[in-house]
């Protein structure tokens, strides 16, 4: 019985392969093999059609599309050796680090083999373990520039048990994918192992939800909240560039961060992050920013990111609009599909715009320079002072935009239109559009003095007057802290209170008080006080992460403190002037002198009704008066 089971793998291999080679004659034909999951470790095999030159170049790309930096992929490739459709070794040298050349003695089909080791969960490129793998093949599967165009068979080896999704067409068995070339293969990673499946259809269009991992999450709850945000953004954009869509999301320890491709996505987040409504509020708002990466990047994108080139970096201005500017829209359709709500969607601006006016870097760099130098974005001290983030700066440029947008035209054009006109007008198959295109679509309806503009907050970093730019559609910027009665009820309140301002943030969990960053042109950065610098002592007051905050509150503002810490190892000393800033947290609210006429341009704005207590207690200021 043994021998007869043994043969009959025998001829089922013998007839696989057979079938792959005759496969690799059109097509370029990828088997993974997952056979050491406990170790994160696969072998891969590529069958290759013939090659007629005495040389062929295979890479591993240098950056995976949706992150804008370069990693070093190829640091999970080993192993690799190649051989002729007669079986025999073929020379293979590495002439750089992601880069191997294959010598060919006379034409024929090749056959390659290495190692490939993927455990690197958290920059979404590459995982295996043992219960199971997600392969981006950007990060897995060799890259042949001269057949880029070719179609695709791709077959997984899997254990018992594990089942695959992914965005790619089916193929031959339940393990098995084609696509149509390289670049459809990159975006559309695989998912394969023991998940928790969903399925739900949206204007008839299938939609699927794949979850990997433990932790609080009802399943259920989480894909009729993802068919929520779909139905939104479909009725917003009319129609959809995919015929079916995945979502595949990671729960595991600390997990965050997500990733677009063409017709799915990757969201990670933490195990037990389900239960508090800011996390959860969290996790939808990034579903709602990857699903419109399907039109903004994936359906239409910048010049520089058409096509995309795997080898080097794809230098383009544009980053602000690509990632900031699809956040803005994610967070205002999340808004208008009801899981978001009006203060929620309010608070989110106030505490982007907060953290832009705490932000020196928003007067060194503008967000088209910060666009172009993603690529060696640094983070931390320098991040805070002399950059900006091309999320957080592109999210606010584009609610600016969007002001001045809808304030010139009464209405009529909204920042909304822009996208929808980009998506129309510059399909990403065809080509892509340039800083000019953006600008003039703009302009064409209705920006005035779109160039005076665009030099002044999008190529230059001149500052962007949000307290002005709300009042446009009867919104306003306060402050306001919690108090708390005497019957201890808490509530809040605007104030125009300041408080002690030294311009330094302790690292969180640091035992010895490290300066996470000192903001430049601040108290403590007038002092000579700089980040990794460790806290000891405020006018002879012993620091701790526990009582920092309440030592602060003593403070008077505009007095002199001393001030001890650590530099390398040294005791230092200075003496440094308290600042100001003010108490409590930045607040967007709707101006109670707002009219009906204006209560009704703010909603058409937002695209909701405001709340209706909102909306009667402006009518009942404005019969006072």
């Amino acid at each position: 019985m043994l021998k007869k089971s043994i043969k009959l793998l025998s001829i089922l291999l013998f007839s696989f392969w057979t079938h792959a080679f005759v496969l690799a004659s059109e097509a370029i034909h990828y088997q993974i093999e997952i056979d050491d999951s406990i170790h994160h470790q696969a072998k891969v095999t590529v069958l290759l059609p013939q090659i007629e030159s005495s040389q062929m170049d295979v890479f591993i790309p240098n950056w995976r599309p949706g992150r804008y930096q370069q990693i070093p992929l190829a640091n999970g490739i080993s192993h690799m050796i190649a051989k002729s459709s007669q079986g025999k070794p073929l020379k293979i040298v590495k002439m750089e680090t992601n880069h191997w050349r294959i010598f060919l003695e006379q034409p024929s089909k090749v056959e390659l083999n290495y190692r490939l080791y993927a455990n690197e969960l958290s920059d979404r490129t590459r995982h295996i373990d043992s219960s199971h793998a997600y392969l981006d093949a950007v990060a897995s599967l060799v890259f042949i520039p001269e057949f880029r165009s070719y179609p695709i068979h791709l077959d997984l080896d899997v254990p018992k048990g594990w089942k695959s999704v992914s965005g790619l067409k089916s193929g031959w068995n339940k393990n098995s994918f084609v696509a149509n070339n390289y670049d459809e293969l990159v975006d559309a990673p695989i998912e394969t192992g023991v998940h928790e499946e969903y399925h739900f259809d949206v204007k008839g269009i299938q939609f699927e939800l794949a979850i990997w991992g433990k932790g609080n999450f009802n399943g259920k709850n989480i894909a009729q909240d993802l068919a929520a945000i779909v139905k939104t953004h479909i009725d917003f954009w009319g129609n959809v560039p995919f015929e079916r869509y995945l979502f595949i999301v990671h729960v595991f320890d600390k997990g965050r961060g997500a990733t677009e491709h063409k017709n799915s996505s990757l969201i990670q987040t933490d195990s037990w992050s389900f239960n508090k409504r800011k996390n959860y509020l969290n996790f939808l708002q990034t579903a709602s920013h990857e699903f419109v990466h399907a039109w903004n990047v994936k359906a239409y994108r910048p010049q520089g990111l058409v096509p995309y080139d795997y080898l080097q970096p794809n230098y383009s201005k544009l980053l602000w609009w690509v990632e900031g500017g699809t956040s803005y829209l994610g967070n205002l359709l999340l808004l208008r599909s009801g899981l978001m709500t009006q203060d929620e969607y309010f608070n989110h601006l106030a505490k982007a715009i907060y953290e832009y006016q705490n932000r020196p870097g928003r007067l060194e760099q503008s967000a088209a320079d910060a666009s172009f130098n993603e690529w060696i974005a640094p983070d931390g001290d320098r991040a805070n002072n002399a950059f900006v983030n091309i999320y957080s700066q592109g999210k606010l440029l584009s609610l600016w935009l969007d002001l001045q947008l809808f304030q010139q035209t009464d209405g009529r054009a909204s920042i909304t239109d822009v996208q929808k006109k980009l998506y129309q007008q510059f399909p990403a198959s065809i080509k892509g559009y340039t800083e000019q295109n953006l600008m003039d679509v703009f302009q064409s309806l209705g920006l005035k003095d779109a160039q005076k503009i665009w030099d002044s907050k999008v190529r230059n970093s001149d500052e962007m007057d949000f307290n002005q730019a709300l009042k446009s559609v009867g919104l306003l910027l306060s402050h306001e802290i919690k108090t708390q009665d005497k019957d201890a009820q808490q509530e809040t309140k605007a104030t125009d209170k300041k408080m002690a301002y030294l311009g330094i943030k302790l690292a969180e969990k640091s035992e010895n008080n490290r300066l996470e960053y000192v903001l430049a042109n601040s108290p403590a950065w007038d002092a000579g006080i700089t980040a990794d610098d460790e806290l000891v002592a405020i006018n002879n007051i012993k620091i701790t992460q526990a009582n920092y905050q309440q030592v602060l509150q003593t403070l008077e503002i505009n007095s002199r403190i001393s001030v001890n810490y650590f530099r390398n190892g040294l005791l230092e000393q200075t003496s440094l002037k308290v600042g100001a800033q003010f108490e409590g947290k930045t607040k967007i609210i709707a101006n109670p002198k707002n009219s009906t006429q204006q209560i009704q341009q703010l909603e058409k704005w937002l695209g909701v009704s405001l709340k209706k207590k909102m909306a009667n207690k402006a009518e009942a200021d404005n019969s006072e008066e």
